[in-house]
């Protein structure tokens, strides 16, 4: 997302780019800019306490035990 020119404005609305049921808010209420959806993603990574590792290939994905994916 660091391409997108800063104070780029998503053409979706807040409802359908949300995640993990975590409800996008902006000041607003309009639809959010890159730094609100950036400001939200990271949001969501903590709130969910995830091990997010930047510029590492994906090369599988494995469901746990408890049907987690690891």
């Amino acid at each position: 997302m660091f391409w997108w020119p800063p104070m780029t404005r998503w053409f979706s609305s807040n409802e359908r780019i949300a995640i993990a049921g975590v409800p996008l808010q902006t000041i607003d209420q309009g639809k959010a800019s890159r730094e609100d959806y950036l400001r939200y993603l990271r949001s969501v990574v903590e709130q969910f306490d995830l091990d997010v590792k930047t510029f590492e290939p994906v090369v599988g994905i494995d469901r746990g035990a408890e049907g987690d994916l690891w």
